[in-house]
């Protein structure tokens, strides 16, 4: 069908209609649109020639697959920038969770080791162990380091990913209105900051620490192992690793329960890779098996297996508890509201928000509870 409207009038037009195309509902709203857009720019570039209904058609009729794959190409920009917004709310959730749980879990494990060896971390590994367990030497002293030094890698991974990885602790990433509340700090400044987010659950995991140690320590000694003692603080470091673990596959099944089948778990999972303590865990297992080979082959009975999982799960519950995870990120921002934010009042605004976050928090979980 031929035509007197310019080529490029119809590019043009074409052009100018693609912030809009995202939200047109049918064909009527599209040419309705591209009436109005070829009349302007014909009265504009070609004030002289006259613009015929017929015409106007005929260019619509030439522009309408243009059109259709520039409305589909910004539904999909749309929906990519929807998404993009959806996995930084998610992806500040499992910050949160795995903040508590992984850097909690971490600072025990240190502890634990410290009772095992009586030394201090591996950069001061060069000391001789005063009273550690006669097992502790080559071998099992190197798979403990060896744990130690997936730990950093760990840290590592988060904080310097590959260039095929996710990145979560660099600030030029941050959208600008989050990026704003920050004061001049490099990403090792905001992922120390992140790391700090562990430092309460410690605090409040200790009592149930000790608890957990000393009901291992109690069935090693029924079962005649060796310096249950201290063996009994590798299980301890064992199992509370294990469970931060546990607790990111519980943050992945929610994360993807939260994109609302646009993401599966096993994506999601990819995605959150380098937040999980699997490697570390799985190194550690093994050089408790390594330090006490009799604490492996030993059945619990049942009062014992009770008692300990019981030890185990009452951490995961305080570890996941509404408050906790909320509270913890409070107290971080309180200790570094001078050191990470732009101001006073930003910190301030940042513990209201997490403030209100922990009470509908709460009053969600009391909610379930008694409509159950």
């Amino acid at each position: 069908m031929k035509h007197s409207i310019p080529p490029e009038i119809i590019d043009t037009a074409v052009k100018n209609l693609v912030p809009v195309l995202s939200n047109v509902k049918d064909d009527k709203e599209m040419s309705v649109l591209f009436d109005r857009e070829v009349r302007r720019l014909m009265q504009e570039r070609c004030p002289e020639m006259e613009v015929r209904q017929s015409d106007i058609a005929a260019a619509l009729m030439v522009a309408k697959d243009r059109l259709e794959l520039r409305k589909i190409e910004a539904r999909q920009a749309g929906m990519t920038k929807e998404l993009e917004l959806q996995i930084a709310r998610v992806s500040g959730f499992v910050k949160m969770m795995t903040g508590v749980a992984n850097n909690a879990a971490l600072a025990i494990m240190v502890q634990c080791l410290n009772k095992v060896a009586d030394v201090r971390p591996r950069d001061e590994y060069e000391q001789t162990p005063r009273h550690a367990h006669p097992n502790y030497k080559h071998k099992v002293k190197q798979m403990y380091n060896q744990a130690l030094k997936e730990r950093d890698q760990y840290r590592r991974a988060l904080l310097h990913p590959a260039s095929n990885q996710t990145r979560f602790f660099q600030m030029t990433d941050m959208p600008e209105e989050q990026r704003k509340m920050y004061g001049i700090i490099s990403d090792s400044d905001y992922f120390e900051f992140w790391e700090s987010t562990g430092a309460l659950a410690e605090q409040k995991s200790q009592p149930l620490v000790g608890s957990l140690q000393n009901k291992f320590r109690l069935s090693l000694q029924r079962h005649n192992v060796a310096n249950a003692d201290q063996v009994a603080w590798a299980m301890t470091g064992a199992s509370v690793l294990e469970l931060a673990v546990v607790i990111w596959q519980k943050a992945m099944k929610s994360a993807a329960a939260s994109f609302e089948g646009k993401v599966s778990a096993s994506v999601c999972e990819k995605l959150y890779a380098p937040f999980s303590l699997k490697r570390v865990s799985e190194t550690w297992v093994k050089a408790t098996r390594m330090l006490a080979s009799e604490a492996d082959t030993y059945s619990l009975d049942a009062d014992e297996e009770r008692n300990i999982a019981m030890g185990v799960e009452q951490l995961m519950e305080l570890w996941v508890s509404p408050d906790l995870p909320f509270d913890a990120v409070i107290k971080a921002v309180e200790d570094y509201k001078d050191d990470v934010f732009a101001t006073s009042g930003y910190a301030k605004k940042t513990i209201r928000q997490l403030a209100e976050m922990r009470n509908e928090a709460i009053e969600e979980v009391n909610g379930g509870k008694g409509n159950s």
